[in-house]
């Protein structure tokens, strides 16, 4: 059985114009398993077309190419590595080295890809290039500063050094001097004496001295078939079975270091990117804690008031409601209200947040008069003091204030006001109107030395200078404070607290709403509008926490932005460079994968490289997302008294201990790996051929 048969084979191509033209046409030959065989022709006869399509390198139109029986053009997986490992030795005429290696890497990668080892492929390297006459000064030079004579030589010890069954070769001569031609003559000569040499060559005297058969082709079709029927004898070879060394490392290592500064790039690159996602989820992650912990970080986290919307223009064209004060039965019955907090008489209308306030007789108009039900530890959180005390009995003699109000004091009274005493003084005279049309007017008045006890540290975002007093004393002096004209009148004793809740819904004395009190401000649970049937809620916390979730969900959308924009640029970066990196050696993945190297073996080669690259940047994003995260929690603080805004879940995710890390890094490598692999994968697409015409 012949070793090489060509069938009826054709190759046509396709011009820029799409004009066709056949570099062969209608070719059929055989080739035994040992011989020296040269194919001559003029430039473009096709002689280098059917060394091309011997060796894989390019696909025919028509016809078939078998090599030991076996149709080459459905070699796949190990039988296309056996292929060029054991069958199959190309020296090609422009030596297709790869130049940024070594001389002795060049050769021995050969045999480390066949499966030799390390070791023993440099000492083979190192036999066959002094047997093609490379001196060993010139083992460690890189390929590139050869000469060509030197090149040409060195790619022929590598393929010396597998010593598969055929040895194809295009213009092996071309670069020598006469001398150095005789040599590589002589060895490939020697070579075909147990095995088959085909050669493609111009030179007509080293073609009749050297072959045993002599093929002329002429404008793709054979002219002339000379056999000079010298006999061979084909060597018995055993056979070789690929082993697994990992070879790979050294490309891998030789690309890092040739592209260093490129993958310095992308370790920036990616960083950034992943930096930004890194800080993105603890934004997301830590927000919504973040947020109801600055809620609850306010002295009066627990007061708030609830009243209810009320159509007056029933049957009218446009709509108008009004504010009233809920009945108090519909209150009281609501499951939510009753087992979460106290309900109270608003007293707003007699003893206005803004009343009349002085220092020595200074006038401090800043301070807002704001209630906590009561100063023991069950309704106002004590852990919020950072100087002086919180009173320890519930009356209107003592109250405590807010930084910004120790501010302000501290600027108008030139010294500390704990302990200082300031004045607070109201009057409100107020109206009743008898169904007789009988006028009784009476007045509330609070004249009265207060101390400041203590500060309370809270978020300042959007707080007020406040004074908070304890409402459970304001609500007994209001059931103490009697009328005395609406007493007379009405011959009983009235008082302010009656009044008041007596009063019409819709009548202004109510504030138009009762005050609703935590009964413990420990209380986590989260309330909604639903929650209040119908009912409208409002406090100072529920303000800031409206207005502290419209600004993060104004930051969400902004932070995602940014965050789309850097992934999708980092993208763009790092695949432009791999696909740049990859180009660079898309020539040097050709020679490899005529050396024998597998497409997951050339995959690894760029894997290595990047999956590093890859792992170093999540390495250091992940330390430095997590410090960078401290320092914007620490600004954001300052800013707004919002703590760990940012919460990178290192520690724990979903209840796993270091599951986000671990996703991080699985994610980050999946994405190293894909914008590798990916111009590999279609560059595999494309012939041989092609690839190592690839600059």
């Amino acid at each position: 059985m012949a070793k090489i048969k060509i069938n009826n084979v054709s190759r046509k191509y396709v011009t820029g114009k799409n004009e066709e033209f056949y570099a062969i046409r209608n070719i059929s030959l055989m080739f035994d398993d040992a011989g020296f065989v040269s194919i001559i022709g003029k430039s473009g006869s096709g002689k280098s077309t059917v060394l091309n399509l011997i060796s894989r390198l390019d696909s025919q139109t028509e016809g078939d190419v078998f090599f030991d029986g076996k149709d080459i053009s459905k070699l796949k997986g190990k039988d296309k590595i056996d292929f060029y490992t054991n069958k199959v030795g190309i020296l090609f005429q422009n030596y297709n080295l790869i130049e940024t290696e070594t001389v002795l890497m060049n050769v021995s990668l050969a045999g480390q890809i066949k499966g030799y080892g390390k070791q023993k492929s440099i000492e083979l390297a190192k036999e066959k290039l002094k047997h093609v006459g490379i001196r060993e000064n010139l083992f460690d030079k890189k390929a590139s500063l050869l000469s060509g004579g030197e090149k040409q030589r060195v790619a022929l010890a590598r393929c010396l050094i597998n010593e598969q069954d055929v040895i194809l070769c295009d213009e092996p001569t071309g670069a020598l001097d006469s001398n150095n031609s005789i040599n590589v003559m002589k060895i490939l000569k020697d070579y075909s004496l147990n095995r088959l040499v085909i050669m493609v060559s111009h030179n007509p005297q080293l073609v009749n001295k050297y072959s045993d058969r002599i093929i002329s082709i002429k404008d793709g079709r054979i002219e002339s078939d000379v056999n000079k029927n010298v006999q061979v004898k084909p060597l018995m070879r055993k056979k070789f079975t690929k082993k697994k060394y990992n070879w790979t490392n050294d490309i891998s290592a030789s690309n890092i270091k040739r592209r260093l500064g490129r993958n310095v790039f992308s370790f920036f690159a990616l960083s950034i990117s992943l930096i930004s996602a890194f800080i993105a989820v603890g934004f997301s992650y830590g927000k919504d804690e973040s947020l109801s912990a600055a809620t609850r970080k306010q002295f009066d986290y627990s007061s708030g008031t609830i009243s209810k919307q009320e159509e007056v223009s029933k049957g009218s064209l446009i709509s108008l409601t009004r504010s009233v004060r809920p009945k108090y039965e519909d209150i009281a019955k609501n499951k939510i209200i009753a087992q979460n907090f106290d309900i109270s008489v608003n007293f707003d209308a007699i003893f206005p947040p803004r009343p009349a306030i002085d220092y020595d007789g200074e006038n401090i108009d800043e301070l807002i008069m704001t209630p906590v039900y009561s100063f023991d530890k069950k309704h106002v959180d004590h852990t919020l003091l950072i100087d002086g005390y919180v009173p320890d009995n519930d009356s209107l003699d003592e109250m405590v204030i807010n930084k910004k109000a120790f501010d302000i004091l501290s600027s108008k009274i030139h010294k500390s006001p704990i302990s200082e005493n300031i004045r607070i003084s109201n009057r409100v005279e107020l109206t009743y109107v008898d169904f007789d049309g009988t006028y009784i007017a009476d007045s509330f008045e609070l004249d009265r030395l207060v101390k400041i006890t203590g500060v309370v540290g809270e978020m300042e975002y959007l707080q007020e200078p406040k004074i908070y007093y304890s409402y459970s004393a304001l609500e007994e002096l209001t059931k103490s404070y009697i009328l005395p004209n609406l007493s007379t009148y009405i011959g009983n004793d009235t008082t302010w607290f009656d009044r008041i809740s007596d009063a019409e819904d819709f009548d202004s004395l109510t504030s138009f709403s009762y005050r609703i009190f935590l009964k413990e401000h420990t209380n986590n649970q989260t309330f909604s509008s639903e929650d209040f049937g119908g009912l409208t809620f409002s406090s100072t916390s529920l303000l800031i926490k409206e207005s502290l979730m419209n600004f993060m969900e104004v930051a969400k959308y902004g932070i995602l932005i940014f965050l789309i924009i850097t992934i999708l640029g980092t993208i763009l970066i790092i695949g432009i460079m791999s696909f740049t990196s990859y180009s660079e050696d898309h020539k040097t993945s050709a020679i490899l994968t005529c050396l024998g190297a597998s497409n997951d073996e050339i995959k690894q080669i760029y894997l290595n490289e990047s999956l590093l690259t890859g792992m170093i940047s999540i390495l250091f994003s992940l330390v430095s997302s997590f410090g960078l995260s401290y320092l914007i929690n620490y600004i954001i603080n300052n800013l707004t008294g919002l703590t760990n805004l940012i919460s990178i879940p290192i520690y724990s995710f979903l209840n796993i201990p270091f599951l986000f890390p671990l996703l991080a890094i699985a994610c980050g490598l999946l994405f190293s790996a894909l914008v590798t692999i990916t111009p590999i994968t279609f560059s595999k697409k494309i012939s041989l051929k092609e690839e190592l015409q690839a600059l």
